[in-house]
């Protein structure tokens, strides 16, 4: 069985190549669609995320694909640059019109960011995109459900909750600014009271999900793969201070324009692909500890 998966140098596809050691050996060839080589795996360059035919020439056939690559805005506000949101659209059209042949399983990446803030968010919540980046992604859904149902092609589309872990660091989210601001013993700014929550999922556990995706003989409708457990921003810095066994001053900030606490029911990831098993302090442990390597390297 062959295997593609795009977006293979990221932080979800780095993190998805490390846990896919672990089955490597039933597929007989894994294809990576590339910006670097990786050692072990046949790497397929590529530009920009323009497909065509002719990158995939060399290739007979293809089995199994597992579409993560694409544009993610690595802070908010670039959630809604027109020419990047579009590139997921165009990217993942050409790509299922470029393979070599008609895959007989197709695995799409979307986000939770398609769904309108509901006190807990599940797969039955009402869909309103927060940005032109959800909207893109929802638009991918719909194209490929119609793709797959036309072409006789088993889909799974996963939508991603808040991911932290190893590799973040290139985004400006909460957990990597935070880290940041502990090493260097500077004022963490927070833009709220701090009581809103958020609920993270550990890279691992949602890249050992994601191949458990593999295993699905039909389409079962989005899965969303997130925690069920939520915390509070002023608990996720108290609980990395632990970790740190430091202590860095907190200035409030008047003026946040979000103030949402964001929960998920999983039930239906637990039902179709497991448990996540890693905890918030052991993943946070992890991720600080790396984060402090790769600072004292540089």
């Amino acid at each position: 069985m062959n295997l593609l998966i795009t977006g293979s140098s990221g932080f979800i596809g780095s993190n998805l190549i490390n846990e896919l050691e672990l089955i490597k050996k039933h597929f007989d060839n894994i294809y990576l669609l590339s910006n670097k080589e990786i050692e072990g795996y046949t790497c397929i360059k590529y530009e920009n995320y323009n497909f065509n035919k002719k990158i995939f020439s060399h290739i007979k056939s293809i089995d199994v694909v597992i579409h993560i690559g694409g544009y993610i805005p690595k802070i908010s506000s670039e959630g809604n640059v027109i020419s990047l949101c579009n590139s997921n659209i165009t990217s993942t059209f050409d790509l299922i019109e470029s393979l070599p042949n008609l895959p007989s399983k197709f695995i799409f990446i979307s986000t939770t960011d398609i769904y309108e803030n509901s006190e807990v968010i599940d797969e039955n919540s009402k869909i309103k995109p927060i940005s032109l980046y959800a909207s893109s992604k929802l638009y991918c859904e719909e194209m490929l459900k119609a793709w797959a149902e036309e072409k006789n092609v088993c889909l799974q589309i996963l939508r991603l909750g808040h991911v932290y872990g190893i590799g973040e660091y290139k985004y400006k989210k909460i957990i990597p600014i935070i880290i940041n601001k502990i090493i260097k013993n500077e004022v963490i700014q927070l833009y709220s009271n701090g009581m809103q929550k958020r609920a993270y999922i550990n890279v691992k556990d949602c890249c050992r999900l994601i191949l458990n995706s593999l295993k699905l003989e039909k389409f079962v409708e989005p899965i969303n793969i997130v925690s069920s457990t939520s915390i509070s921003m002023i608990d996720l810095i108290e609980l990395l201070f632990e970790i740190s066994l430091k202590k860095v001053p907190i200035k409030r900030i008047n003026g946040s324009s979000d103030l949402r606490s964001i929960n998920y029911n999983n039930e239906k990831m637990i039902k179709y692909l497991g448990k996540d098993t890693i905890s918030l302090s052991e993943g946070l442990k992890e991720e600080y500890d790396c984060f402090l390597k790769l600072l004292n390297k540089n």
